[in-house]
């Protein structure tokens, strides 16, 4: 992305991203003078700093700069450690956009090796898991590395605990553990908990044996 700044049309503020919406609104309507297409916000853990860019007058300014049909997408948290925190998101969304969904993709630089994301669109027909180019019959950017129409369609399908918690609020995620508390066997192979991914919350399971 950095060898867009040379290009002419790109135009850099730094500064607080909140400031800086809330400032250019026109003071007597409340509205944008140019709005956005698209506004994308790759912040850090919605604590400290950062927790003001996830709470609902940010979703709100989000709303009002996007252009009819506009779409804002925000960094949201793994599921496996920050479900809670990413329902409270998605329900701090809802109120502002009529089309909100939670992706995620595959990255070995975060933890459990996946961020997620916030989609959302001021588009309420908009289906946000299919890719808008291959639906209208367009062709999709090419030369990407990791993007494509079939990881689009992925990005939005999720684990069944993760999409109980999310859409039902019902928490089946998996609880296992003990799994360093039993040595090694003689023959160089190690029991650990079984892990079936269908277990209720707090069963007991038996092991399993994991060979090296």
């Amino acid at each position: 992305m950095s060898s867009l700044l040379s290009d002419p049309r790109v135009t850099v503020h730094i500064g607080d991203g909140l400031h800086f919406l809330s400032s250019r609104l026109t003071s007597s309507t409340r509205t944008p003078d140019a709005p956005y297409d698209v506004i994308i916000t790759d912040c850090s853990d919605p604590t400290g700093p950062a927790a003001a860019l996830c709470e609902r007058p940010y979703f709100a300014l989000l709303a009002a700069w996007l252009a009819p049909g506009g779409h804002a997408s925000i960094q949201a948290e793994s599921a496996w450690p920050h479900l809670p925190t990413i329902r409270a998101l998605l329900d701090t969304a809802r109120p502002f956009f009529p089309a909100v969904e939670y992706a995620y993709a595959t990255d070995p630089s975060y933890p459990s090796g996946q961020i997620g994301f916030l989609v959302a669109s001021r588009d309420g027909a908009r289906d946000l898991r299919w890719p808008r180019a291959r639906r209208d019959g367009g062709v999709l950017v090419e030369g990407t590395r990791y993007y494509s129409a079939e990881v689009h369609r992925a990005a939005f399908v999720l684990p069944e605990f993760c999409r109980a918690f999310l859409e039902e609020g019902r928490d089946v995620r998996p609880r296992v553990g003990g799994a360093l508390a039993t040595p090694p066997a003689s023959d160089g192979c190690s029991p650990l908990p079984q892990h079936g991914g269908d277990e209720q919350p707090g069963e007991e399971l038996g092991p399993i044996l994991s060979c090296a």
